[in-house]
């Protein structure tokens, strides 16, 4: 007995996700990382049917806010418009701050998807497809049929490969 404490009130940053028309805008993923190295641990909040979110039980400091969906096929962004940490723009916060109107308007991504034919003995399961750019690599997966769709993609032009791996087939290019 005894052990008494008095709570300090933690910072919080809330805003509203405009999603692409046929996005849930409760599928995105809100994250605040320090603005001084992407990989550390993240704070997280999750937006509403609405779009609203707030993140919460932020100690003072200062931000990057990323906006990202791994099954909505929209573009991953940082605040301000930024397609990359370095890019996005920092919210300063100080001990219990709330600062709102940290706002996004996301983009639909790009999509290749088509279908591949193989010959007998070809274990199509066994077969990826690698969607490149210079700098970027993108995966996806045939479905028994044959057919792959590679999602999340931004605007840009690609290079497909599809790797044969242990399936019978060769490599080929697109």
């Amino acid at each position: 007995s005894g052990i008494n404490a008095t709570l300090v009130k933690a910072a919080s940053i809330s805003g509203k996700i405009t999603a692409p028309a046929g996005v849930d805008p409760a599928d995105i993923q809100v994250s605040a990382r320090g603005a001084g190295n992407s990989w550390n641990m993240g704070y997280y909040g999750s937006t509403n049917d609405t779009g609203e979110y707030t993140i919460k039980g932020l100690p003072a400091g200062s931000y990057k806010i990323e906006f990202s969906s791994y099954s909505s096929n929209v573009l991953a962004q940082w605040y301000k418009n930024a397609s990359s940490f370095e890019g996005g723009t920092a919210v300063a916060l100080t001990s219990g701050q709330d600062v709102a109107g940290i706002d996004a308007t996301l983009a639909k991504a790009a999509t290749i998807s088509g279908k591949v034919a193989a010959p007998e003995g070809v274990d199509l399961a066994a077969v990826s497809v690698s969607v490149q750019t210079a700098n970027d690599f993108y995966w996806g997966q045939f479905d028994v049929e044959g057919s792959y769709t590679v999602s999340d993609l931004p605007p840009g032009s690609y290079k497909v490969a599809f790797l044969g791996n242990n399936s019978g087939a060769m490599t080929q290019w697109y």
